[in-house]
Order: structure tokens, then sequence, then C-alpha cells
């Protein structure tokens, strides 16, 4: 059961007993045996049930509120045929758009790794880094992961829908971030995991929320022992490019904020900033002993100046600054995340 790709618990529709056994064996027993699976309740013998019974929602509302592990609750008839291939297209979404790595059941709040993937995706999406996502990029973002663009009338109700429960989501410029991971809270809440699943993995993540290894390879080259390494002029006016847009305070030099900005959307980051022996004041910080990044610092270079700031000599300065982004899907969700903010 443990190596299953997800679990399926039944009932008998005639029977309730049936489903009471759900709660008083079944649950304690997955537990029990730490299923971290997708899990499905279906009821059986559709075809027998009393009409004069309660119906599916209300069955199933307080289990659901006590197990928050159930992806999806169906009934269905074999005898009938009624609803069968929709237990198998549940379970194949459940599969494919899994819940637990999104979202905490317990808490309930999205899970970490998913804010961190939410948060990379927002700040790659800001191209002007305004904090915000404007009609522009959120439709930039609508094309990259579906292919189609939104009407003016979508982008707005987009916003209406975030304003209306949570008005810090939505300023002037756009989206904010915290209005972009409100969303995708909705979707998560709505069942719209399709939606967010999309997202991730157009932007390279795997099932676990973690880059892709083939995204993240380090490129490898041979040279002979005695050559030296240097970069392109190519490389070196995107570097200086993207130095100047991050220094906020024009000058020359990066403080540890700005750095951490800087590297923000980087698969893994160290701590190398904080590694260096050599105190800042004494001169003697050299990229070396601070063990900063080559790409970063010429050779000549010195990697730190008096105020303990990130700075490169010969117009090769490093700088940084604050942005955070992102977009969702919306044509097909409107009308349900209406309803769940009312």
């Amino acid at each position: 059961m443990q190596e299953g790709g997800f679990v399926v618990l039944t009932y008998s529709c005639d029977r309730p007993q049936t489903l009471e056994r759900l709660s008083s064996y079944w649950w304690p027993e997955l537990r029990r045996l730490e299923i971290e699976v997708p899990i499905i309740v279906v009821g059986c013998k559709l075809d027998l049930r009393d009409d004069s019974r309660s119906s599916l929602e209300q069955v199933i509302a307080p289990l659901m509120e006590e197990f928050r592990e159930i992806e999806t609750c169906i009934e269905c008839s074999a005898l009938k045929q009624i609803q069968v291939t929709e237990v198998f297209n549940y379970a194949q979404k459940a599969v494919l758009h899994p819940t637990a790595p999104l979202f905490n059941q317990e808490t309930p709040t999205l899970k970490p790794r998913y804010i961190a993937a939410l948060k990379r995706i927002f700040i790659l999406c800001d191209k002007d880094m305004d904090c915000a996502l404007n009609d522009a990029e959120l439709n930039e973002f609508q094309v990259k992961c579906f292919s189609a663009p939104l009407q003016a009338s979508e982008i707005e109700g987009v916003k209406d829908v975030v304003s209306e429960k949570m008005p810090e989501g939505v300023n002037a410029n756009g989206l904010t971030l915290r209005g972009f991971l409100f969303l995708h809270a909705l979707f998560v809440e709505r069942g719209r995991l399709e939606t967010t699943w999309t997202v991730l993995r157009k932007f390279g993540y795997d099932d676990e929320i973690m880059l892709r290894k083939d995204l993240i390879q380090n490129p490898s080259f041979k040279r002979n022992p005695e050559s030296s390494v240097e970069l392109s002029e190519k490389a070196i006016e995107f570097l200086k490019k993207m130095l100047t847009t991050f220094d906020e305070e024009k000058d020359s030099a990066l403080r540890p904020q700005e750095v951490e900005e800087l590297v923000s959307t980087a698969p893994s980051r160290h701590d190398h900033w904080n590694q260096c022996s050599i105190p800042p004041e004494s001169g003697q910080c050299t990229p070396r002993a601070c063990r900063i990044p080559p790409r970063l610092v010429r050779s000549e270079g010195r990697a730190a100046n008096n105020r303990g700031r990130l700075q490169i000599e010969n117009d090769r300065c490093c700088q940084t600054k604050t942005s955070v982004r992102g977009p969702a899907n919306i044509r097909h969700c409107l009308a349900s995340l209406r309803c769940c903010v009312k």
C-alpha cells in the first residue's frame, strides 16, 4: 500500500455502517502506516441507495472535515455503469495533480516549498521589478503557462476576486505577491490543482516541487591546466546590467540584503557572504578568501569595500534589489473563486 500511487477506500451506499468503519478502522490504520499518497473515498452500489437518505455532501462533509487527507469523494454503480469512469479519472488526477506537496491539511496552509516556488515564479515574471504583476506581465505569464492570453475583463475579474478578500493583494501597479499567493491558495481550496501544477511544471518543477536536475546542472568544459578562463563580452554586459539593476543606492556596492535579492531566484543559494574569516576593515578580503563565486568577481578586483559590501573594481560592480511577482490561470476559475471569497 505504501508503494501505490493512490488509495481508494470504498463503502456501500445502502449500508451506512460501512461508511462508519472508514472512520473507526481504515483512517487510523492508514495514519499508523504513514500513508502519504492521495486518498479517494468511493461509495459503491449507488443504484441501491435510498433516495430519502442524506445527500452525498451531507454524508461526506463531516468525514472530509475530520480527515483532510481525502482528495475526492464520489459515488458510483458498477451494475448500472454510473460514474465508474469518473472514479478512475479522479484517481488519475489525484496522482498527476496531488494536494499533499502543496497544502498542509492540518494547519491548513500552503507548504513552505510551494510558497518558495511561487515566490520565485513571481520574481521571474515581474519584469519591471515593481513588486507587482501588471496586465502585460500577467498576460505573458498566462501565455507561457496556458498558451492563451487574457481579455482585459478577465484580468479585472481576477483583481476583483483578490481585492475583495485581500485588499493588499492588489495595488496601483497590479497583482502583488500576497495576492498571487492568495490566488493560488484559492485554486487549491477549490480543487483547481491542475492549474497550479501546470504553472509549476512550466517553470521546471517536478512532483516534489524541486527544480528538475536537467535545468540546473552546470555545464562542463575542458581546458588545459595552464589556461585561464575569461567571461565573454556578452556575459560581462549581462552581469553589469544585472548589477546595475539591483543596486538600489547606485553606489556601486551591494549590501548583504541586495546580494540576497540578487540570487533570490537561484535554484540553490549558499551563504558565501558570511563565510569570510578576514575582517572587511583589513582591506585583505579577496574573492578567494571570501569564497565568493568567481562569476561575480574579476580576478584583480576586491570583493568587499570598507562597509562590508560586495564591490568590484574597474566598473565591474555587483548590485541588487527586491522584487516579487507572479500570475495565474483565470478563465476557467473565476466563477468558483468568486464563490470561495463570498
